[in-house]
This record gives C-alpha cells, structure tokens and sequence, in this order.
C-alpha cells in the first residue's frame, strides 16, 4: 500500500476548496513575469533599433564648430587624422520669422548633407535648388504654411518644397518642442529645415562632421539628467550611527537606478557591517583593442 503524502494532499485540498482565489494569484503571479520580462526586452530592442537607424544614417561621431570657419582645405586637413573615416562640412543660422497666426519663432537653417547625417524625405533634397527648403513636419503642423507655399527667412523669400526629418532631431508632433537655444527671437528654436548650401551665400563653413572609424554598438552618455546628493559624510554629525548602519547605502542604489549592470550591491567592514557598491568597470568602459586584433 502506497503511503500518502499528507503535504501534498492537503496541498491539493486547499487549492481544490479555494480554487478561484488560487487562480488570481497565479495570474497575478504570470503577469508579473510577462510584464518583467518585457521590460528586461524592451531597452535593448530600443538600443539595436536606434543604432540600426543611425547606421542607415550614417550619423556623425565628432561634430567641430569654428567661429571662424572652415574652407574646403579643412577636409584634407581633418582626413588626414589617424582614424578619420569621412568628413562632411556644413552650414547653419538661425533666423526669426512670423507664422500664419503672426506668432514671432525661429527656425534652424541648415544645409543638405551629402555623405553624413542623411535625411528622409519624399522629395529628392539632392535637387533642392536655391531659394527652395524642406521643413519639418512640425513646421507644417504648426505655423499655418503648407507644402508649396511661400515663407520670408531673413528678406529672403523660400518656397516650401516638402517635409523632412532629420537624425539630429527627434519629432514628436503632439509636442511643442524646442531644437536647442539660440541668440536671436526669444532664444529657442522652434523648427529645423534645410536648404542648398548655396543659399547662404558664403564661402566657409561652420561645422565640420566626421565620422571616426569602424561602426561599433550605440553608447549614450546620459547629459541631462543627473542627481545631486550630498556626500554621507557631509550629513550633520559626519561619521555617525547613521553613517555606521546605513554606510553608503542611498549612492549605492543610485548607481544601481542609473546602470544595474555595472554595479554589484554588497556589505564591507569587520565590526560595522555595512551596504556598498562596487562598480565593475569591464561592463562600463569600452574598450581599445590594439591593431593585432583587428578583423
């Protein structure tokens, strides 16, 4: 006669007799690993869809601006630099004009690229002539002008051939967002749109972009977004209770918010155990193979 297992047939009775409550806990319990998991999927997905597109786009890795500006001789000159794969040179100025509904805002005029930070447009920029200028798409949605109609950018009258999204900007049309700030209007950029070098109507440049050797995987530097927090030992009391129970406990999990993956979580000291963290310095910091290893 086989002995039974009175955990288990309990166990079952249990879930027998309270069956529905059983079930939405373990519903609850796979909805929170779906959701889990889709998250932990999400970011890198984002990552390689975004360095698919700056790829396709050939997007610069160094951008220099000079005051002074670049003639056509700066492109050999640059090339020349041990790793430089290509340069392009560009123009821009930000200009003030009143929209349809005789509001003051300013857009950002910048020339078509050739080779690098390439645009998709429906119209052929390659053929933009001068005194013609694709717009962005919030610049359509927002001002009144429409395709083929005219707009005057500084005394000079532009016919609006099409729309244009660049790489440099993100657009969000549902948005009112600025492209950075200027010393003209009132001092934040409103719309980008692009234009044949030539409308400008000078013989330099003001930045030159390069891009720098072979492709590798798309690293941000987070430059926005960063948390002020006084030291431990700067809190009243300095080395205190407070400072011996907790150690770094609230910069420990900061590091851990900011990037989980460099930074492992753990306890230090003899008599006064304590949290710290430790950044592991292989997951965060590219890395400068020597030539041997190139493939």
């Amino acid at each position: 006669m086989v002995k039974k297992n009175r955990l288990v047939t309990t166990t079952f009775r249990e879930i027998k007799n309270s069956f529905p409550r059983f079930f939405s806990l373990l519903l609850m319990s796979f909805l929170g690993v779906f959701v889990f998991a889709g998250l932990k999927a999400t970011a890198p997905a984002m990552m390689n869809s975004l360095d698919a597109f700056y790829k396709s786009a050939n997007v610069y890795d160094i951008k220099l601006t000079s005051t002074v500006g670049f003639d056509n001789n700066a492109i050999d000159i640059l090339k020349k630099i041990d790793g430089v794969n290509e340069v392009e040179l560009s123009n821009y100025k930000d200009v003030v004009f009143k929209d349809k509904n005789d509001k003051e805002v300013v857009i950002k005029l910048i020339s078509t690229p050739s080779t690098i930070n390439l645009l998709s447009s429906e119209y052929d920029y390659e053929k933009l002539k001068k005194n013609e200028i694709l717009v962005e798409e919030n610049f359509i949605h927002k001002t009144g002008f429409k395709i083929n109609d005219e707009v005057l950018l500084d005394d000079v009258t532009y016919t609006i051939k099409g729309v244009v999204s660049s790489p440099l900007f993100y657009t969000n049309v549902s948005l009112n967002q600025n492209r950075g700030k200027t010393n003209v209007g009132n001092g934040t950029i409103n719309y980008y749109g692009y234009i044949n070098n030539s409308s400008f109507n000078v013989d330099y440049y003001v930045n030159a972009y390069i891009t720098y050797g072979n492709k590798g995987k798309l690293m941000f530097t987070v430059a926005d977004i960063c948390m002020d927090q006084l030291q431990t030992q700067s809190n009243p009391g300095g080395l205190t209770d407070i400072y011996l129970d907790n150690g770094t406990y609230v910069k420990s999990f900061y590091s851990v918010i900011h990037q989980p993956q460099c930074v492992k979580i753990s306890t230090m000291g003899n008599k006064f155990r304590r949290i710290h963290h430790k950044i592991l310095w292989d997951k965060c910091t590219p890395k400068i193979l020597s030539e041997q290893y190139k493939k």
